[in-house]
């Protein structure tokens, strides 16, 4: 399994003659390669709006800004939450294609974030996903009952991200799943 440090690459969107950097954990790290053909594209959607919400709710500022920067590239539009009464206000008010909830989130954790997003009567289901270092054997079973649908281990394995956003939130839109209650 990978961290974002060891397997995240960035573009520099504003300038390609400057390695982009990026601060995570305290470290920086540099540019390993440019993918112009996947950012244009990623620029293309976000300009057009195409792409699926997903709300990050993430109270680290650098984890916050790395699924932030990777999601965008991607061609996400992002909305971000710090707390978890912020996840609460925006999961009701915008309704995310998917939600991104970090499991120790200041003022309400991410197991009651979703308790309490389910305890709503919402026209179509949002997925849930907690993000979490806890280990999965132990929290796995917790987050499923508060209404989880995934469960990512810290540090993100970029591979295992990739599949929940297409399993979730696919950017093709002939791939969506249903959006019915489970």
């Amino acid at each position: 399994m990978y961290g974002f440090g060891q397997t995240l690459r960035f573009v520099d969107l504003e300038c390609d003659e400057t390695p982009a950097k990026l601060i995570s954990g305290g470290h920086r790290l540099p540019l390993e390669r440019k993918l112009k053909s996947e950012a244009s594209e990623a620029v293309r959607l976000r300009k057009r709006g195409t792409g699926p919400t997903v709300l990050i709710a993430e109270d680290n500022d650098d984890g916050r800004f790395m699924l932030r920067t990777l999601l965008e590239m991607k061609g996400y539009r992002i909305l971000e939450a710090q707390t978890g009464t912020e996840a609460i206000e925006l999961a009701l008010r915008d309704f995310p294609d998917l939600m991104l909830l970090d499991l120790q989130l200041p003022s309400i954790n991410g197991l009651n974030v979703a308790r309490h997003i389910r305890s709503q009567s919402l026209e179509r289901y949002m997925p849930i996903v907690i993000i979490s270092g806890h280990n999965r054997s132990t929290h796995g079973n917790v987050a499923k009952a508060a209404g989880c649908d995934e469960y990512l281990l810290k540090p993100i394995d970029l591979d295992e991200l990739d599949k929940v956003l297409e399993n979730f939130a696919p950017l093709h839109l002939k791939s969506r799943p249903a959006t019915s209650h489970r």
